[in-house]
C-alpha cells in the first residue's frame, strides 16, 4: 500500500509539473520599459509624462509584478503597482492594482491574442478599459485607455508608447 501511495503521489507531482504555466504567455511584458504617456484631462487639455514600467516575474514565474512610475518636469506624479497571477482553478487571471494614494482595485485581465491584452475595472461612473499591444518583436508597448459611462459609448483618455530598454 505504501508503494502504491508513493507511486500515485509521484505521478500527481509529475502531471502538475508538466502543466503549462499560463503566466508564461505574458513573458512579452517582462523587462524594463520607458516612453511617453499622454493623459487627457478634459476637452483639449492633455498632459504628457515620462513613463517607466518595470515588469518582473516572482514566485518561480507564477506572479508578475508591474511597477509604473510617471515623471513630469522632474517630479514623480504617478506611482502604481500591479500584481498579476493566474487562478489555478481555471477561472483566469487575477489582477490587483495599487496606487500610491492608497486606491486599489481588482481588475479583470484577458489575453486577447499572442500580443494583445485587455484589462479594466468598474468605477462609480462607468468602466475603465485598457488595451495593450506588444509590437516590433516585443520591443514596443502601446497602451490605450478608454472610459465608458454606459455600454454604448467610449471615450479615449490615455495613451502610452514605451520601448523596452
Amino acid at each position: 500500500m505504501k508503494i502504491l501511495f508513493t507511486l500515485f503521489s509521484s505521478l500527481i507531482c509529475l502531471v502538475m509539473m508538466a502543466q503549462e504555466n499560463p503566466m508564461q504567455k505574458l513573458a512579452m511584458l517582462a523587462g524594463n520599459w520607458q516612453g511617453i504617456a499622454t493623459v487627457q484631462q478634459g476637452p483639449g487639455n492633455s498632459t504628457n509624462i515620462d513613463q517607466y514600467e518595470k515588469v518582473r516575474y516572482v514566485l518561480d514565474g507564477r506572479v508578475l509584478l508591474i511597477r509604473g512610475n510617471g515623471v513630469e518636469n522632474g517630479d514623480t506624479t504617478f506611482k502604481a503597482l500591479g500584481v498579476l497571477s493566474y487562478d489555478q482553478s481555471g477561472s483566469g487571471y487575477s489582477f490587483r492594482t495599487f496606487l500610491a494614494d492608497g486606491k486599489q482595485t481588482d481588475a479583470y485581465f484577458k489575453l486577447i491574442s499572442e500580443n494583445k491584452i485587455e484589462w479594466g475595472f468598474k468605477v462609480p461612473t462607468g468602466k475603465i478599459k485598457y488595451v495593450i499591444h506588444i509590437e516590433d518583436n516585443g520591443q514596443k508597448w502601446i497602451e490605450k485607455g478608454y472610459f465608458s459611462p454606459d455600454e454604448n459609448t467610449s471615450y479615449p483618455f490615455f495613451s502610452m508608447e514605451l520601448q523596452k530598454v
